[in-house]
């Protein structure tokens, strides 16, 4: 056989295999040239119901109500609004890559057991059933058919990713379907501890036990959308019987919330809290740990992170101001040392307000000064500036967190403050502590904290005015500006 003889049979061989794809696929191979047209007219908001079955041989069914979306099987249970969402974009937003007639061709198309079947119910009009057939040879499409349409669509294979999704992803994770600002009311309740309520009191929130306090407003937002943000990782049992097998009849945490606002009603009309309860860990590694909502579930895994997150301390959750004086209250100042091996307290500095200073002349628009004096351990003219970043430090008087106790063991001596208002007094105790020079602890009364440094450095300085000085050009006293 010559060479031409074998070009023009090659050739031969080449139009034969041609004809016979042109065969298997129908009378005109997929339209990959023609411009894609979407295949639905529908829009989202037409759709109150859709019907799944998906790769993984899941089935699911999603209606939607006036609240959202519910989903009806393969459970009864609020529907993830944002991921039913997202699927209806992705099959709404499906477009034709082209167009193959049947014509006995199911089979080779896998449209004769579909991978996947969607359906579509909308407000009006019959429901649409899509199924998804099998990958295209080239290109990454995948054929899809349209109720009992006689022709194939090409579409983008990225529908058949979105539908690997295990059906469960499309239920409500959030344990709690609430907003910060909905709630009312939290009790955190821990495995022999103390019960810790926080109730809203008009704007503010308040610790109503185990003691009775402020609350810090930052602190109680932050452990609010802790509470809404709990999801659960797996959806493990429906059966709150089951609840023995994961310690929640015994939980080691409970958080219940309420939506109403306090009122002065009775216990008895007081409506039911919503209530989570933490178990124990899925394994040794506790990175999950069960939990139940409600109390016919369902029992779901939440990150243990979400258990941690909880977990507070009445401390942790008081106003951290613990003095908020106005200057204009405050009469009479003293600053002691206090050392262990004294018995009394050795004052330091006594500092009292004289007179409220009044302008020069009637037109003056100065405002007003306060006027004080050092009376110990020196009578002298006290330094404004000085005077003002004390009192500034006491208005208001934060803390960084409090503390159950103070250290035994301290390498400073106590600076005790003496604040001589109008309505009483506050005794205040600050030292520096061994391990920490950023810092100081302090105390007042029972209640023991950490602080910045300001008050105690604002304690240190020197209250006396500053004496006059000489100009050493005129040999005049020149007076620091005060």
């Amino acid at each position: 056989m010559n060479f031409r003889t074998t070009v023009i049979l090659l050739l031969i061989l080449g139009v034969l295999g041609a004809l016979a794809l042109l065969t298997r696929n129908g009378s005109k191979p997929p339209a990959q040239t023609e411009a894609a047209r979407k295949l639905f007219s529908l829009t989202a908001a037409d759709i109150v119901r859709v019907d799944l079955t998906t790769p993984r041989a899941e089935t699911a069914a999603l209606e939607r109500t006036a609240e959202g979306w519910n989903m009806q099987s393969p459970v009864s249970a609020p529907a993830d609004v944002s991921m039913v969402e997202s699927l209806l974009s992705s099959i709404l937003g499906l477009s034709s890559q082209g167009q193959v007639e049947l014509k006995g061709l199911t089979a080779d198309l896998g449209l004769d057991a579909p991978t996947a079947t969607i359906r579509l119910t909308p407000r009006s009009g019959p429901a649409v059933t899509l199924q998804i057939g099998a990958p295209a040879r080239t290109g990454g499409n995948v054929y899809v058919r349209l109720n009992d349409s006689p022709h194939a669509e090409l579409v983008p294979s990225w529908i058949v990713n979105d539908l690997e999704k295990p059906v469960w992803r499309y239920r409500e994770a959030r344990l709690l379907r609430a907003e910060p600002g909905e709630i009312h009311r939290v009790s955190l309740a821990a495995a022999e501890k103390p019960e810790i309520v926080l109730e809203k009191q008009g704007e503010e929130w308040r610790l109503t036990a185990p003691i009775s306090a402020p609350a810090e407003r930052s602190s109680v937002e932050s452990l609010l959308r802790s509470i809404v943000a709990l999801r659960a990782e797996a959806f493990v049992s429906e059966n709150a019987g089951d609840a023995g097998r994961y310690d929640l009849d015994t939980p080691v945490f409970t958080v219940s919330i309420s939506r109403q606002p306090a009122t002065t009603q009775p216990v008895t009309t007081a409506p039911a809290a919503e209530v989570i309860r933490f178990g124990r860990y899925d394994d040794l590694l506790k990175r999950n740990v069960f939990a139940m909502a409600g109390e016919s579930g369902p029992i779901v895994k939440l990150p243990a992170s979400s258990l941690t997150a909880l977990e507070k301390a009445p401390l942790d959750l008081r106003d951290r101001r613990v003095l908020d004086l106005s200057s204009s209250e405050v009469r009479r100042i003293s600053i002691s040392t206090e050392s262990a091996a004294a018995t009394q307290p050795a004052t330091a500095v006594i500092l009292e307000r004289v007179s409220e200073g009044a302008p020069a002349t009637t037109t003056s628009t100065e405002p007003a000064k306060a006027s004080w004096r050092v009376v110990s351990p020196e009578a002298a003219e006290a330094d404004p500036t000085a005077v003002e970043a004390l009192l500034r430090a006491i208005s208001p008087l934060r803390v960084n967190r409090y503390l159950a106790s103070l250290p035994t063991v301290s390498v400073s001596d106590w600076r005790v403050l003496r604040f001589e208002t109008t309505s009483g007094e506050h005794l205040i105790r600050l030292r520096v502590p061994a391990d920490n020079a950023f810092s100081v602890e302090g105390s007042m009364g029972d209640t023991n904290f950490e602080l910045s440094r300001q008050l105690y450095d604002a304690a240190n300085a020197s209250f006396a005015k500053p004496a006059p000085t000489a100009s050493p050009e005129s040999g005049q006293e020149a007076t620091q500006p005060s």
